[in-house]
Parts: C-alpha cells; structure tokens; sequence
C-alpha cells in the first residue's frame, strides 16, 4: 500500500513538472511598460485640383482658356491620366464634357503639374467655372527616378520687351550620354494663381558638356493692349526638370 502511494505521488509530480514547465514556455514575455508597438504606413493614392490656381483669360473673343494645376497629395507615386471639366443644366444633365492632359503626367508626393482647357468663349465666359472637375489616376508601383542633367542657374529674359521666356544654362555631370530630358517653367502671378506655363527639350548632352535651352510660355500670360494682345511679365515662376 505504501508502495502504491509512493507511485503515485511520484507520476503526479512528474506530471506537474511537464504539464508546467509546457505551460509557463508557452506563456510570452510581458511587453516592457510604456513600449510603443510600430505600426505600418499606410499607402495613400490621392491628387487634388488647386482650386485657389484656376486661371481663365480670353482668347479674340472666340476661346475662354482654363489653366490650373494639379498635386499628389498622397504618399506615393502617381501617373495622372486625365482630367475631365464638365458643365451640367439646371436640371442635373450634361451639356458638355472636355478632357485633357497634365503636363507633367507621374508626380511622386508633393509635385504639381499645370493642365489646360480651352472651350467656345460664346458657350461658357471668362470665370464661368465647371461643374465638375475629375481626375483618372493610378498609383505608379516604380519610384520616380530624379534627372540626370543638372541645372546651372536660370533667369527670366525678354524678346521684343513683351514676349518673356526663361534661359537655362544646363550641366551634364554623368560620364554619359543624356538624351533629351524635359524643362517646365510655371509663372505665377502674386497671390500664386498660375498665369503660364512652358516646356522644352533639354536635347543631347554629352559627358560633361555644359550648354543652355531657352523656355518660352505655352498658354496664357496674354493682355490685350491699344496694339493687341501682348504677353504680361511675371518674375514669379518655377522651374524643374525631370
């Protein structure tokens, strides 16, 4: 009998140490106090219209032009397909739909581009907003590789006192051939409303080769004077290259 219970009580500490010590691996270490756990980015595609950019002006009384421009907002890269203004009735029905392009078509985050409409002055005036301003998008997997060319220094000139463009002196500083990268200039007026914008070529540079491109503006930038309509002067503008 007493040989039986000294079995016993054997197996149930045998048992305790396993069934314990099984128990007490399983369990996980307290966090330390006040540790934060990290918690991953999220991904957020997202572009917007600068509403406070939107820029009309006229054109021989015949075309009102729209310029504005557009942001990625969000946190990745984005290539802009298209952007659509649409004018609706009173009753909710659409009258005209317009579509057109950014310039800069991929935007990593924070990088604009200007975009441009042009529609039958008769129809829709000077100011007379769209109803609708949408934008097609998708996010771009590759980051956006930077330009290669470097730019030297930069400064507004003129051609016959009332036509302004930008000169830019450019710097290859690779040990190889760079084929034709792309200059934008957007002008501004003083309160930021874009005004203009241009673009040009950088054309081939050489290794090392040093050589200068003149940006003239695309659109806008026009008054209309006693000699007709002529271009404004902004000192306000940007240039990139990419």
């Amino acid at each position: 009998m007493k040989q039986l219970g000294t079995v016993f009580l054997i197996a149930f500490i045998c048992l305790t140490l396993i069934f314990g010590a099984t128990s007490c691996a399983e369990k996980a270490p307290p966090a330390p106090s006040g540790a934060e756990v990290p918690t991953p980015a999220k991904t957020r595609a997202e572009v917007n219209i600068l509403e406070s950019s939107l820029h009309f002006y006229p054109e021989s009384f015949v075309f009102t032009h729209l310029i504005g421009e557009v942001q990625n907002t969000g946190n990745v890269p984005l290539r802009v397909t298209k952007i659509t203004a649409e004018f609706y009735d009173n009753r909710g029905y659409l009258l005209d739909q317009y579509t057109t392009d950014a310039v800069r078509e991929y935007l990593s985050p924070g990088e604009k581009s200007p975009f441009h409409f042009y529609w039958d002055q008769e129809k829709y005036p000077v100011g007379y907003k769209p109803h609708s301003m949408k934008i097609d998008y998708y996010t771009y997997d590759s980051p956006l590789l930077p330009a290669k060319i470097e730019v030297l220094n930069y400064h507004l000139a003129l051609f016959n006192y009332y036509s302004p463009y930008i000169e830019v002196e450019l710097h290859n500083p690779t040990n190889e051939t760079i084929w034709d990268e792309t200059l934008l200039v957007v002008f501004y007026d003083d309160q930021g409303k874009i005004l203009s914008y241009g673009t040009a070529g950088t054309g081939t540079l050489l290794p090392n080769q040093v050589t200068k491109a003149n940006v003239w503006p695309d659109v806008g930038l026009r008054k209309t004077t006693a000699y007709g309509p002529v271009f404004e002067v902004s000192e306000n503008y940007s240039l990139v290259i990419y």
